[in-house]
């Protein structure tokens, strides 16, 4: 079940500022790269956190925007030092330095990494302890192991990431699992580049101004820039929760979308528009409107469904049957995607596919089925919250299927083709998400089912303090595609040994 959405996410502290004049007197000014105050190096303690194992004393990050080799790049700079109060904390020495190596890929370059022992000694980490490593199929890592760290050392990092992604620029947090005495973010643009900028912040800032500036760009021509600064101090940590989806949306943060670009003729191009227009952008989208639009690209899919089910099929049954046809005839692949990279039976022939290639599929055979079917933009879990007041498309990730009936809309979700009619992945519930129809574009909450096991037992207790006796198992909600899962890879003999060797040690099943 879901509910339409009038109001953004009432939770969060949300203020959006296109570029404002906020100041006040910040305590505390960034330290160059090397330089240590004696007072930093003998402290022993965190002093709005006594209690951190750890803190971050400073994290510096430049963000600019610069025309380099004929065409717009954005560089990001970062230089962020830790100080290690208690030996609990010498986990921190394993340094991750994430990057997007998949289509239009970030460079990362200028890494240095160094330490300072307890009594000032300077030691640069050597390259034997950098290493690369695969995250996912879009993203690697820099891993870094920082030897010989103890109580009282500190940690200094600092390297350059490279971007073509002009739309988002990079966003910044001013909060982590460390508490933070200072977090220093300076934005670089040339004037013409106009970004809403969103922030999601605890407290006000120490510092945020914006000042006229200029830079050089190839050729040495010089052009008018717009330098903004933003500073939070004395931020406490914020470390992450079983029973919260990610902490990330709840760390004081800022984040940047190009709104409007003005050309040096004058000319304006409006960039962030209305949902109705950006409805239309994706339905003239090839890779995604042009799927479930279009009813020759997924004939092969349909007719091997038609043959397997035949034509008796209806409503709920229906939409089951293809849920589950798609789910086990593309098999996700782990990726969540809203744009597809093949049409839907290129993917069939190649099996498997992103949540864009399975559920953009499902919806052109809901509508080749005669169904009023429209793909649903979410945020997965990890990807973070959404602002449904701004039309920013990179606020989504993934997509499912909506499917209206006389009794209102159904959600279908076939990355699992265990799931039941109106149920989606565990990732796919954050909140809610946004029906792309051009003609009547609407954000829409929902939740999760319940995820409930109902055990039933009757036991006997002998003199030696044995329990036996016999047990049923029932399962409702989200646990019954869990269970579905498991039941498709094992048999139900299987499954119950080893759902009872893992939940209860010691228990004999015969």
């Amino acid at each position: 079940m879901f509910v339409r959405m009038k109001h953004a996410h009432a939770l969060l502290f949300l203020a959006v500022l296109i570029i404002s004049t906020y100041n006040l007197n910040a305590q505390t000014t960034p330290e160059k790269w090397g330089k240590l105050p004696k007072s930093d190096l003998t402290l022993e303690n965190c002093s709005f956190d006594s209690s951190a194992a750890a803190m971050v004393l400073q994290d510096v990050g430049n963000i600019k925007l610069e025309y380099r080799i004929n065409e717009w790049q954005v560089t990001y700079n970062r230089h962020k030092r830790i100080k290690i109060f208690n030996a609990s904390a010498l986990d921190e020495g394993n340094l991750l330095i994430p990057y997007y190596k998949g289509k239009g890929a970030e460079k990362l370059t200028n890494l240095d990494v160094q330490h300072f022992t307890p009594d000032g000694e300077k030691v640069k980490i050597k390259s034997d302890n950098i290493y690369d490593q695969d995250l996912t199929e879009d993203y690697a890592a820099k891993k870094i192991f920082i030897p010989n760290l103890q109580k009282g050392s500190i940690i200094e990092y600092r390297y350059e990431l490279h971007s073509e992604d002009i739309l988002t620029l990079y966003p910044w947090y001013f909060q982590g699992e460390l508490p933070v005495r200072l977090s220093d973010l300076t934005v670089s643009c040339p004037k013409g580049f106009d970004y809403a900028t969103l922030t999601n912040i605890s407290k006000p800032f120490s510092i945020n101004t914006t000042e006229n500036g200029s830079d050089i760009g190839e050729g040495g021509a010089r052009y008018a820039s717009i330098i903004a600064h933003y500073t939070m101090e004395d931020m406490p940590s914020m470390e992450g929760d079983d029973y919260v989806n990610n902490i990330r949306n709840y760390q004081s943060n800022i984040r940047f979308q190009l709104k409007k670009l003005t050309y040096f003729s004058g000319e304006a191009k409006h960039i962030m528009t209305s949902w109705e227009q950006l409805a239309k952008k994706l339905e003239e989208n090839s890779g995604f409107g042009g799927v479930y639009q279009k009813q020759f690209n997924s004939n092969k899919l349909w007719t091997a469904f038609k043959a397997k089910h035949g034509e008796g099929l209806s409503g709920e049954s229906l939409f089951a049957a293809l849920t589950e046809f798609v789910g086990t005839s593309i098999v996700w692949d782990g990726r969540f995607r809203f744009i597809t990279e093949n049409d839907p039976d290129v993917a069939f022939k190649n099996g498997t596919g992103s949540s864009a290639d399975v559920n953009l599929s499902l919806i052109s055979l809901l509508r080749k089925a005669g169904l009023e079917a429209f793909p649903v933009l979410v945020s997965s879990k990890d990807h973070g919250i959404m602002y449904p007041n701004y039309p920013f498309v990179a606020q989504f990730n993934s997509v499912v299927a909506l499917v209206q009936t006389e009794g209102g809309g159904i959600l279908l979700d076939a990355t699992n083709p265990f799931n039941r009619v109106g149920e989606l992945r565990t990732d796919h519930y954050n909140e809610g998400g946004w029906i792309v129809n051009s003609n009547n574009p609407e954000w829409i909450g929902f939740a999760p089912n319940e995820f409930a096991t109902i055990w039933y037992g009757v036991m006997k207790l002998d003199e030696s303090g044995s329990l036996s006796g016999s047990v049923s198992e029932g399962y409702s909600g989200k646990a019954v595609s869990s269970v579905r899962s498991s039941l498709s890879k094992k048999s139900g003999e299987a499954f119950v040994l080893s759902d009872y060797e893992s939940n209860y040690p010691g228990t004999k099943v015969d």
